[in-house]
C-alpha cells in the first residue's frame, strides 16, 4: 500500500515538472467567436486549409459541430505560428517567448514564432524547417525566430543570429520565397545553399559559403554576391569586404 501510494505521488510529480518544462505545450487552446466557421478557422491558425480534416480529427469533431463558443486545441505542428522542430540536441539549450527561459528537453519539439533561442557552452542544437531545411547552432549562440510569414506564393523566413554561430542548410525556394539571417551588422539572403555565419563581440559579421550563392547586404543596403569557396566580413556599418577564398573550411556533421 505504501509503495502504490508513493509511486503515485512521484508520477504526479514527475508530469507537473515535465508541464513545466514544454512551456507551450503542444497546441494552443482557443474558444470560435461569432462568425468563425471551419473555414475561417483555417485562415486564421493553420499553415493551409489542407490540414482542416487534421484539425476535425484532433479535436474529435465534424464541421457541423463547430460553432461560436466551442472551445478548441490548435496543434501547433499544423499552426501558422511553427517555425521549427528540434532535430538534435547535444548538452544544453533554453527557448523563451518573451518571459521566463526554458530547458529545451527533448528532439521533436516545435518552436514558435518570436521566440528566442540560445545554447550553452559546449552544447549544440540542430533545427529542421518544414522544408527539410537546417541550422545548427554552435555554442553560445542565441537566435530570434523573428519573422515567419505562410502563403500561397511561398514564404518568408527571416532568422536574427544575436550572438555566436551558426551553419545553414537551405533547401531550393521557390520563386517567392526568402530565407534570410539577420546580424547586427549585415543581412544574408539564400536560395539552396550551404553557409557559415558568426558574429564576434565587435559586431564583425563573417560569413562562410561552402555551396551555391548568397548574397550579404550592409546595413546601409551595400549589396555583394559571394559564391562557393568565398568568403567575407562585414564590420558594423561598414559595406562587405570583397569576398576571398576559404583557407580553413570548416567540418559540419548533421544529425541523421
Amino acid at each position: 500500500m505504501k509503495y502504490t501510494i508513493l509511486l503515485t505521488i512521484t508520477l504526479i510529480l514527475f508530469s507537473a515538472l515535465a508541464f513545466s518544462q514544454d512551456f507551450s505545450g503542444d497546441f494552443k487552446q482557443i474558444t470560435i467567436k461569432q462568425n468563425e466557421n471551419l473555414s475561417v478557422l483555417a485562415d486564421k491558425y493553420l499553415k493551409s486549409k489542407r490540414f482542416t480534416s487534421d484539425l476535425l480529427r484532433y479535436n474529435r469533431l465534424t464541421e457541423k459541430l463547430i460553432r461560436p463558443g466551442l472551445s478548441i486545441k490548435i496543434p501547433y505542428d499544423i499552426s501558422k505560428e511553427r517555425v521549427a522542430k528540434v532535430k538534435f540536441l547535444r548538452g544544453n539549450a533554453l527557448r523563451t517567448n518573451g518571459k521566463a527561459w526554458h530547458y529545451i528537453r527533448r528532439s521533436g519539439l516545435v518552436l514558435l514564432q518570436d521566440e528566442k533561442v540560445k545554447t550553452g557552452a559546449k552544447s549544440q542544437l540542430e533545427l529542421q524547417f518544414d522544408d527539410g531545411s537546417l541550422i545548427q547552432l554552435a555554442e553560445k549562440s542565441s537566435i530570434s525566430l523573428k519573422d515567419f510569414r505562410y502563403g500561397r506564393k511561398g514564404r518568408v523566413a527571416n532568422i536574427t543570429l544575436k550572438s555566436g554561430s551558426l551553419f545553414a542548410n537551405v533547401n531550393k525556394l521557390r520563386r517567392k520565397s526568402e530565407f534570410k539571417i539577420s546580424t547586427i551588422s549585415a543581412v544574408v539572403g539564400v536560395r539552396g545553399t550551404q553557409f557559415h555565419v558568426s558574429v564576434k563581440n565587435n559586431n564583425t559579421v563573417r560569413v562562410e559559403v561552402y555551396k551555391g550563392l548568397v548574397e550579404v547586404k550592409g546595413k546601409k543596403g551595400q549589396a555583394i554576391q559571394v559564391k562557393t569557396g568565398y568568403k567575407t566580413t562585414i564590420k558594423n556599418g561598414f559595406a562587405p569586404d570583397t569576398p576571398t577564398k576559404i583557407t580553413y573550411r570548416r567540418k559540419i556533421n548533421w544529425a541523421r
